[in-house]
């Protein structure tokens, strides 16, 4: 009976500081996670904001192309059909 005490003190010991590294090392991930979250998140907003910047630009270009062509037309310098 002693031998077994001997060796469950110490092993309960293990399994009990195991579980504190393990509990510290979960939350230091969670942490990591919930960072490289709100980095995908600030990535995700930049790149949806370009994306609607380059639309707009190319909506105006498109814009400005049909009033040139409109204004070559009504000079007769191209023919509307080209």
């Amino acid at each position: 009976m002693a031998v077994a005490v001997s060796i469950a003190v110490p092993l309960g010991a293990s399994i009990v500081n195991t579980g504190k590294r393990l509990t510290k090392f979960m939350a230091q991930m969670e942490v990591r996670v919930s960072a490289l979250e709100k980095s995908e998140n600030t990535v995700c907003n930049r790149l949806d904001s370009m994306e609607q910047r380059q639309t707009q630009r190319h909506e105006k270009l498109l814009e400005i192309i049909g009033q040139m062509r409109e204004e070559l037309v009504a000079s007769k310098s191209i023919n509307p059909r080209s």
